[in-house]
């Protein structure tokens, strides 16, 4: 009777889910101006791509969204289509979770872990900005397949699917890639052969030798102070919820970004929606500091946990240089979902205990 409970509930969170997410699609595309000029851009500007021609300009690393849309748009030439087809790849994770991790109705009579597993699911952020042709609709996907599949195989990254996955998001957010190196090798440098492990380091290694000549064009402090101002002229370009660069600081814009922006200085419709969001974080992120402090959640298993690490150095990482609401909540998506199922499957893992 548990088993044909369980089917039955998760056919009915995957109806739902399915629903909440075609209407984000039909949000974007028919109601939400803003995103749906960010959409018409990637469409617009994949039309006038000749993939032969501009090829070498494609697979420069960065424009891989480019590149993908530029290919699919050659098969589903309508906009409308298009957006579909990347709302539909999206919802992979989505279907993945629900079929494979949630148990509504099984042994698991943990509360925090159902409400967890609810509000990755029903997120509206995460339906919002990958319902249509956004990065996010192909970075969310993969990073999921990726963090699952190296979680999986216990570490090994030779696996012709792991290489694929690491190639797109290269292609798209190359500092993501950076990023998950990083925390693989935090992570499972205890079980990595020596091979691995050089190639790896070498590559993190040519990353900061890059980023070490990138800055050090800067002269000095006053020049890493004009660019930071650069970029917050930028932001208040852009338009509201500017988070100031130049007044906060690094732990405040953690804050901000993970946090805000709440019903007070919400100023756009999708924002109200974002500040309710976050009061449910708010409470997630007490609850699960309380269990970690009385050691309900042991920092062990989050710290062997892929998830939990790579979307905890995202956070860490976008919080030097985080600008605006807008942004953080669609960064968010590297962050919050892949936290929580790091914690959740951290849970999991742990000796069998009440953990409530």
């Amino acid at each position: 009777m548990k088993v044909e409970k369980n089917i039955s509930a998760k056919r009915i969170i995957l109806f739902l889910l399915f629903l909440e997410h075609l209407f984000c699609y039909y949000f974007n595309n028919i109601l939400n101006r803003e995103n749906l000029v960010d959409s018409a851009d990637f469409y617009t500007r994949a039309l006038e791509v000749s993939l032969m021609k501009d090829l070498p300009y494609l697979l420069y690393p960065g424009r891989g969204m480019l590149l993908i849309t530029s290919v699919s748009v050659k098969v589903l030439s309508n906009f409308h289509a298009l957006s579909l087809f990347f709302s539909l790849v999206s919802f992979i994770p989505y279907y993945d979770i629900t079929k494979k991790y949630f148990e509504p109705a099984g042994k698991e009579n943990n509360m925090f872990l159902k409400i967890t597993f609810l509000f990755i699911l029903f997120m509206p952020s995460i339906h919002i900005w990958t319902a249509g042709i956004f990065k996010e609709a192909v970075v969310f996907p993969v990073m999921y397949l990726l963090l699952k599949g190296i979680l999986k195989n216990r570490g090994n990254l030779m696996k012709a699917d792991l290489i694929l996955y690491i190639a797109v998001l290269f292609m798209i957010r190359p500092y993501l890639v950076c990023i998950i190196f990083a925390a693989y090798l935090i992570t499972y440098f205890k079980y990595l052969n020596k091979k691995l492990l050089v190639l790896v380091s070498a590559f993190l290694l040519l990353v900061f030798l890059v980023l070490l000549t990138v800055f050090g064009s800067l002269n000095d402090l006053s020049d890493l102070n004009n660019l930071m101002s650069n970029i917050n002229k930028f932001s208040q370009a852009q338009g509201n919820a500017v988070i100031d660069l130049e007044t906060t600081n690094y732990f405040e814009r953690l804050l901000y970004m993970m946090f805000r922006p709440l019903f007070f200085d919400a100023v756009t419709g999708p924002q109200l929606i974002y500040s309710f969001e976050n009061i449910i974080l708010i409470v997630w992120f007490l609850i699960f500091l309380y269990k970690a402090i009385i050691k309900k959640i042991k920092a062990s298993y989050l710290l062997k946990n892929i998830f939990f690490v790579s979307s905890s150095i995202v956070w860490l990482f976008l919080g030097i240089y985080i600008y605006n609401y807008g942004l953080a909540s669609r960064m968010k998506i590297m962050i919050i979902p892949f936290l929580m199922m790091g914690v959740l499957i951290s849970i999991k893992q742990q000796p069998s205990e009440k953990n409530n």
